[in-house]
């Protein structure tokens, strides 16, 4: 059964229990605002933002060079997964795309070993032959973790994505930019605008349930606000960045607020979805 709730870590250090969201299974989940971060939140982070940690989604196309190093891709604008170890890790720049983290414990070591991953919906939720590679290579990232892993012990998170999907429907102006242009223009442009973010959320729900037999619970909903502040620390407006503990199970997200930050199971999308339009009606 999957568990999420306020309940506090026992590790929590002090700096970071203003940014403190809830605990899912054993993970801590945190959230920030970027104008909003402190500098005790800027240092945890700080320490786990290292380069041999950085799963870098815009180096996707480098197949050879990112598999010498663990991570397996499908090429540009696709998918990366990071390495499963028990490093921390972080990934940026989460648009349209989703992430999962997936956490457990080592059989015979006690260790706790993760990995995350980064993927444009856009590649495989309209596409039968790119949904099929992409559910394999995740099936087979799933498989070697379990093997490695106490199935008990393994917990799944989901993030990232935005409201506006890319299928546009009727497109009005063709220079029309998600991100930039004024909201209003989104309900013209962008008819569908859950449907990538859906159908992503889904698709991860069923691969990761057939292997686990638990749903993943999806940590923040769609991002919805594009009237963000410019960017800080280096990272892209309207983005979401997550940032992976893994020795103390902290989970940081830090992007734009939401209207609707609330957590929930990814087998309840489909109400999720109906909830959020419904709200903006």
């Amino acid at each position: 059964m999957e568990t999420f709730g306020k309940e506090t870590p026992n590790n929590q250090e002090e700096g970071d229990k203003k940014y403190f969201k809830e605990k899912i299974g054993n993970i801590a989940v945190y959230f920030s605002n970027r104008q909003e971060i402190n500098k005790s939140l800027l240092n945890n982070i700080n320490k786990i933002k290292k380069d041999e940690n950085y799963l870098n989604y815009s180096k996707a196309g480098q197949k050879l060079e990112l598999s010498k190093m663990g991570i397996s891709s499908g090429g540009p604008n696709t998918y990366v997964f990071s390495k499963i170890d028990d490093k921390d890790k972080y990934s940026d720049n989460y648009f349209d795309c989703t992430g999962l983290l997936v956490t457990g414990i080592q059989r015979g070591t006690n260790k706790k070993i993760s990995f995350i991953t980064h993927q444009d919906p856009e590649f495989f939720v309209k596409n039968s032959e790119n949904k099929k590679s992409f559910k394999k290579e995740l099936d087979n990232k799933l498989d070697d973790f379990i093997n490695k892993c106490e199935i008990d012990s393994i917990d799944t998170v989901i993030f990232g994505g935005n409201i506006i999907a890319s299928e546009k429907g009727d497109i009005f102006d063709e220079n029309f930019v998600a991100g930039r242009d004024d909201i209003e223009d989104v309900e013209r442009y962008f008819p569908n605008k859950y449907a990538n973010y859906r159908d992503s959320v889904k698709l991860l729900d069923f691969i990761v349930f057939n292997k686990i037999k638990k749903h993943p619970i999806v940590a923040l909903g769609p991002n919805d606000n594009w009237d963000s502040p410019d960017n800080t620390y280096g990272e892209s407006k309207h983005s979401l960045s997550t940032y992976f503990d893994n020795e103390n199970n902290k989970l940081y997200l830090v992007g734009p607020t939401r209207t609707h930050p609330e957590s929930f199971s990814a087998k309840d999308i489909y109400e999720k979805i109906e909830e959020l339009e419904n709200d903006k009606q």
